[in-house]
């Protein structure tokens, strides 16, 4: 089965069923206060619009999970009001905001602890309600650094690649569709009683086949978010009242997303 908004749903009740406590980066529990413990995460790579219609489903479902927003994506501008309205939206259906932290090039990595914590700083002034959490960014491209950072002290803030998150507690990602809807239901099955679950919004709410499908979808999506920024030209909103024609970007889509693949 594909990644949906109705196959999400469906393993957020299978969660609940299974007897799990959703809970909060700043809740480490005892088995004996809560026997199922699941960290719900979201880490927003590409499109806040996303990430309110992900919460909108958490909501639904009467669950919380925490949403971690990056401020300084080549994609989205998290200080903006476009974006801050949607962060807003998404801590009023009762989730949590974390912050999501890019590794820069070049980075020594005893400076870190610093770095996160002034840029937390920066985005509480826009948000003052984010959660002392956050998570990096494409860890895998700084491997090194997501292996020091497991036992590296960030004062004030919870780190989601810390030891106890990875160690202590159960933890498997959707990313790049890594595991299918089927395997995610069996690791719930199996009954841990810690377990952090990575939910990436666009990788559901794109419905693709594949991730190829999904990147296609997305690129859709983000040009659709971000053109609400030119359309406040009176020259482009004259050309396109109603935005960019939607044969256009399916067309796009569909260039994407066959690009490469062999015909049978």
């Amino acid at each position: 089965m594909n990644y949906t908004p109705e196959t999400y749903a469906e393993i957020l009740n299978i969660l609940k069923e299974r007897g799990y406590r959703f809970a909060g980066y700043d809740e480490r529990l005892p088995i004996i206060d809560a026997p199922k413990v699941v960290y719900l995460r979201h880490d927003i790579d590409y499109s806040p619009g996303w990430a309110r219609a992900f919460a909108e489903i958490n909501a639904e479902h009467g669950v919380t999970g925490t949403f971690f927003f990056q401020t300084r994506s080549p994609i989205y501008n998290l200080l903006a009001h476009p974006s801050l309205d949607e962060v807003e939206r998404v801590a009023a259906l009762g989730q949590r905001i974390g912050l999501h932290y890019t590794i820069g090039d070049r980075v020594e990595e005893s400076s870190l602890p610093a770095l996160v914590a002034e840029e937390y700083r920066r985005a509480r002034e826009y948000f003052p309600g984010m959660s002392p959490v956050f998570s990096w960014h494409n860890p895998s491209l700084a491997p090194h650094v997501m292996e020091s950072g497991m036992d590296m002290t960030f004062p004030g803030m919870t780190c989601t690649y810390s030891r106890y998150f990875l160690d202590e507690v159960k933890y498997y990602a959707d990313s790049n569709l890594r595991y299918s809807v089927e395997e995610f239901r069996n690791f719930i099955d199996a009954g841990h009683p810690r377990l952090q679950l990575l939910f990436h919004p666009f990788q559901w709410m794109a419905k693709g086949r594949d991730m190829q499908e999904v990147l296609a979808r997305t690129w859709i999506q983000v040009i659709r978010e971000r053109e609400g920024e030119i359309r406040k030209n009176h020259i482009y909103r004259a050309l396109f009242p109603e935005g960019m024609p939607e044969e256009w970007l399916d067309t796009l889509a569909e260039k994407i997303d066959t690009y490469g693949r062999v015909s049978v």
